[in-house]
Protein backbone atom coordinates (compact mmCIF):
# COMPACT_ATOMS: atom_id res chain seq x y z
CA UNK A 1 0.00 0.00 0.00
CA UNK A 2 1.52 3.46 -1.13
CA UNK A 3 2.18 5.75 1.39
CA UNK A 4 0.96 9.66 1.11
CA UNK A 5 3.31 12.36 1.57
CA UNK A 6 2.81 14.25 4.23
CA UNK A 7 1.55 18.18 3.03
CA UNK A 8 2.19 21.25 5.09
CA UNK A 9 0.43 24.57 4.47
CA UNK A 10 2.26 27.49 4.96
CA UNK A 11 0.67 30.95 5.15
CA UNK A 12 1.42 34.78 6.19
CA UNK A 13 -0.62 34.89 9.78
CA UNK A 14 -3.07 37.15 9.86
CA UNK A 15 -1.30 39.67 12.05
CA UNK A 16 1.59 39.41 10.43
CA UNK A 17 0.49 40.58 7.38
CA UNK A 18 -1.11 43.24 8.85
CA UNK A 19 2.05 44.42 10.61
CA UNK A 20 3.54 44.28 7.12
CA UNK A 21 1.13 46.30 5.81
CA UNK A 22 0.31 49.22 8.50
CA UNK A 23 4.16 49.62 8.19
CA UNK A 24 4.68 49.66 4.59
CA UNK A 25 1.64 52.22 4.69
CA UNK A 26 4.35 54.20 7.16
CA UNK A 27 6.94 53.84 4.86
CA UNK A 28 4.73 55.88 1.86
CA UNK A 29 3.43 58.29 4.28
CA UNK A 30 6.96 59.44 5.19
CA UNK A 31 7.87 59.31 1.44
CA UNK A 32 5.09 61.55 0.70
CA UNK A 33 5.98 64.09 3.31
CA UNK A 34 9.43 64.12 2.71
CA UNK A 35 8.48 65.22 -0.91
CA UNK A 36 6.36 68.21 0.81
CA UNK A 37 9.26 69.59 3.16
CA UNK A 38 11.66 68.96 -0.10
CA UNK A 39 9.78 70.88 -2.37
CA UNK A 40 9.37 73.89 0.51
CA UNK A 41 12.72 74.14 1.24
CA UNK A 42 13.59 74.07 -2.92
CA UNK A 43 11.31 76.75 -3.24
CA UNK A 44 12.42 78.73 -0.49
CA UNK A 45 15.92 78.03 -1.61
CA UNK A 46 15.30 79.23 -4.99
CA UNK A 47 13.67 82.32 -4.18
CA UNK A 48 16.01 83.54 -1.29
CA UNK A 49 18.86 82.64 -4.44
CA UNK A 50 16.68 84.72 -7.27
CA UNK A 51 16.15 87.64 -5.07
CA UNK A 52 18.69 87.93 -2.13
CA UNK A 53 16.50 87.93 0.58
CA UNK A 54 13.29 85.20 2.27
CA UNK A 55 10.82 84.55 -0.50
CA UNK A 56 7.44 85.71 -0.37
CA UNK A 57 4.78 83.56 1.57
CA UNK A 58 3.03 83.07 -1.29
CA UNK A 59 6.03 81.55 -3.48
CA UNK A 60 6.75 79.43 -0.19
CA UNK A 61 3.13 78.18 -0.56
CA UNK A 62 3.42 77.47 -4.23
CA UNK A 63 6.76 75.52 -3.47
CA UNK A 64 4.64 73.71 -0.67
CA UNK A 65 1.71 72.41 -3.35
CA UNK A 66 4.63 71.53 -6.16
CA UNK A 67 6.21 69.59 -3.30
CA UNK A 68 3.20 67.91 -2.32
CA UNK A 69 2.58 67.28 -5.93
CA UNK A 70 5.91 65.39 -6.19
CA UNK A 71 5.42 63.67 -2.86
CA UNK A 72 2.18 61.84 -4.08
CA UNK A 73 4.20 61.37 -7.15
CA UNK A 74 7.14 59.81 -5.27
CA UNK A 75 4.67 57.97 -3.06
CA UNK A 76 2.73 56.44 -5.77
CA UNK A 77 5.94 55.27 -7.45
CA UNK A 78 7.32 53.98 -4.31
CA UNK A 79 4.43 52.08 -3.78
CA UNK A 80 3.58 50.58 -7.21
CA UNK A 81 6.97 49.53 -8.44
CA UNK A 82 8.81 48.56 -4.18
CA UNK A 83 7.18 45.17 -4.99
CA UNK A 84 8.04 44.58 -8.18
CA UNK A 85 12.27 45.76 -7.36
CA UNK A 86 12.07 43.34 -3.78
CA UNK A 87 10.71 40.42 -6.12
CA UNK A 88 13.58 40.75 -8.49
CA UNK A 89 16.26 41.45 -5.76
CA UNK A 90 14.64 38.33 -3.69
CA UNK A 91 14.64 35.92 -6.69
CA UNK A 92 18.15 36.93 -7.55
CA UNK A 93 19.61 36.11 -4.49
CA UNK A 94 17.57 32.83 -4.03
CA UNK A 95 18.76 31.73 -7.49
CA UNK A 96 22.69 32.65 -6.67
CA UNK A 97 22.33 30.83 -3.16
CA UNK A 98 23.14 27.68 -3.43
CA UNK A 99 22.69 24.95 -1.42
CA UNK A 100 21.31 27.63 1.20
CA UNK A 101 18.19 28.10 -1.38
CA UNK A 102 15.87 25.66 -2.29
CA UNK A 103 14.52 25.88 -6.17
CA UNK A 104 11.50 23.31 -7.34
CA UNK A 105 9.01 22.92 -9.84
CA UNK A 106 5.60 24.00 -8.05
CA UNK A 107 1.61 22.69 -9.02
CA UNK A 108 -0.79 26.14 -9.40
CA UNK A 109 -3.96 24.22 -7.80
CA UNK A 110 -6.26 27.24 -8.08
CA UNK A 111 -6.45 30.71 -9.30
CA UNK A 112 -8.80 32.83 -7.58
CA UNK A 113 -10.20 35.77 -8.72
CA UNK A 114 -12.00 37.75 -6.16
CA UNK A 115 -14.41 39.95 -7.27
CA UNK A 116 -14.71 42.92 -5.26
CA UNK A 117 -15.81 46.31 -6.73
CA UNK A 118 -13.32 49.78 -6.69
CA UNK A 119 -13.82 51.77 -3.51
CA UNK A 120 -12.27 55.10 -5.02
CA UNK A 121 -11.78 55.68 -8.89
CA UNK A 122 -9.21 53.25 -10.39
CA UNK A 123 -9.86 49.67 -10.48
CA UNK A 124 -7.18 47.14 -9.35
CA UNK A 125 -7.35 43.41 -10.07
CA UNK A 126 -6.92 40.78 -7.21
CA UNK A 127 -5.83 37.16 -8.10
CA UNK A 128 -4.58 34.56 -5.34
CA UNK A 129 -2.54 31.83 -6.34
CA UNK A 130 -2.49 28.45 -4.66
CA UNK A 131 0.48 26.50 -5.25
CA UNK A 132 1.67 23.39 -3.97
CA UNK A 133 5.28 21.28 -4.30
CA UNK A 134 7.25 18.60 -2.79
CA UNK A 135 10.42 19.66 -1.01
CA UNK A 136 13.18 17.15 -2.45
CA UNK A 137 15.23 17.13 0.79
CA UNK A 138 12.55 16.66 2.95
CA UNK A 139 10.62 14.54 1.33
CA UNK A 140 7.60 16.60 2.54
CA UNK A 141 4.90 18.64 0.28
CA UNK A 142 3.90 22.08 0.81
CA UNK A 143 0.96 24.02 0.09
CA UNK A 144 0.78 27.51 0.09
CA UNK A 145 -0.57 31.16 -1.83
CA UNK A 146 0.46 34.20 -2.89
CA UNK A 147 -1.94 37.13 -3.46
CA UNK A 148 -1.15 39.79 -6.38
CA UNK A 149 -2.67 43.04 -7.08
CA UNK A 150 -2.46 45.49 -10.37
CA UNK A 151 -3.84 47.81 -12.37
CA UNK A 152 -6.98 46.96 -14.21
CA UNK A 153 -10.10 44.97 -14.05
CA UNK A 154 -7.74 41.71 -14.61
CA UNK A 155 -4.60 40.22 -16.45
CA UNK A 156 -4.47 37.96 -18.72
CA UNK A 157 -0.66 37.00 -18.70
CA UNK A 158 -0.93 36.06 -15.07
CA UNK A 159 -4.37 34.25 -15.95
CA UNK A 160 -2.41 32.25 -18.92
CA UNK A 161 0.81 31.53 -16.93
CA UNK A 162 -1.23 29.70 -14.10
CA UNK A 163 -4.04 27.83 -15.99
CA UNK A 164 -5.39 24.91 -15.40
CA UNK A 165 -2.70 22.93 -13.31
CA UNK A 166 0.33 25.02 -14.73
CA UNK A 167 3.99 24.21 -13.34
CA UNK A 168 5.85 27.49 -12.18
CA UNK A 169 9.69 27.74 -10.62
CA UNK A 170 9.38 28.32 -6.67
CA UNK A 171 12.52 29.51 -4.82
CA UNK A 172 12.59 30.04 -0.68
CA UNK A 173 15.25 29.49 1.48
CA UNK A 174 16.51 26.28 3.13
CA UNK A 175 13.97 25.24 6.23
CA UNK A 176 11.77 28.43 5.49
CA UNK A 177 9.26 27.07 2.99
CA UNK A 178 6.81 29.84 4.21
CA UNK A 179 9.20 32.59 2.65
CA UNK A 180 8.41 30.94 -0.96
CA UNK A 181 8.44 33.08 -4.26
CA UNK A 182 6.72 31.96 -7.06
CA UNK A 183 8.85 33.03 -10.52
CA UNK A 184 6.04 34.69 -12.20
CA UNK A 185 6.79 38.49 -13.97
CA UNK A 186 4.49 40.12 -11.05
CA UNK A 187 4.72 40.85 -7.98
CA UNK A 188 3.09 40.09 -4.80
CA UNK A 189 1.42 42.25 -1.83
CA UNK A 190 4.37 43.21 0.19
CA UNK A 191 2.79 41.33 3.21
CA UNK A 192 4.14 38.18 1.08
CA UNK A 193 7.31 39.26 1.49
CA UNK A 194 7.45 38.60 5.12
CA UNK A 195 5.88 35.24 5.47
Amino acid sequence: MPTETPVQTVTVPGPRRALASLIWGLIQAVTVLAGVAAGGAAAAGLGRAATGHAAAPAAVFAGLAAGAAAGLAAGLLVGGRAPSWLQERRLRRLRTAGPAAVSVRATVDRLDRPRRPARHGLSRGRYVVHVSWLDPAAGVGFRGERCYRMAGRRSRRLEALCAGRAQVAVYYPARRPSRFVIDVPFAPTVADFFG
